[in-house]
């Protein structure tokens, strides 16, 4: 069972792996296809030198922000600049424990974890991910969460898959509805 529960991890570091191969060769056949300068009269920059350094597969494939078309046509921002939004630094730690990383509309209540440029997870006051990443929805959800421990949440979730009967609870004008939907976890909270 173990396995089971590691594979969709092993997986995403994996793909992650793949993916910033595949950046890094791209990148030297770029830098091997651009022409050679020679005596050239502008001389390079520490801090020109300094950023080149720096960079790495991962900022390409993980920009700060890039925009994103979804099925339907709708086109929208995503960033991972988190000195406007401080929260999804947290996630974002959560994310890349699972080969992923964080990023949220701005302007918006929809924040996303996507592997490549995958989504793999939303997080908003309806979140969602398919099961296979279960163990990385799970964190996500119970992140900020001053209603339940990681453990409980875990075992909702696990009677939810198991059973295929949602959960719903109703308090007043706040509550919460979680189901299981075309292999697709579906939390509401309100």
């Amino acid at each position: 069972m173990e396995d089971e529960t590691n594979k969709p991890k092993a997986e995403a570091e994996e793909n992650k792996r793949k993916e910033e191969e595949r950046v890094a060769q791209k990148r030297k056949e770029e830098q091997a296809s651009k022409p050679k300068e020679m005596n050239s009269s502008v001389p390079v920059t520490k801090e020109k030198e300094e950023s080149v350094d720096e960079s790495s597969p991962e900022d390409e494939l993980y920009p700060m922000e890039f925009t994103m078309t979804d099925p339907n046509g709708h086109t929208f921002k995503l960033s991972r600049d988190f000195s406007i939004y401080k929260i999804g630094k947290g996630y974002d730690d959560i994310a890349r424990r699972y080969g992923a990383r964080f990023y949220y509309t701005p302007n918006s209540d929809v924040s996303y974890v996507i592997i490549g440029r995958k989504i793999i997870a939303t997080v908003s006051l309806v979140s969602a991910a398919n099961v296979e990443y279960k163990d990385l929805f799970i964190d996500l959800m119970t992140f900020q969460s001053k209603q339940y421990t990681r453990e409980e949440f875990a075992a909702l979730v696990d009677t939810v898959i198991q059973s295929g009967e949602p959960y719903i609870v109703e308090e007043g004008d706040s509550g919460e509805f979680f189901k299981v939907e075309n292999g697709t976890i579906v939390y509401h909270s309100w």
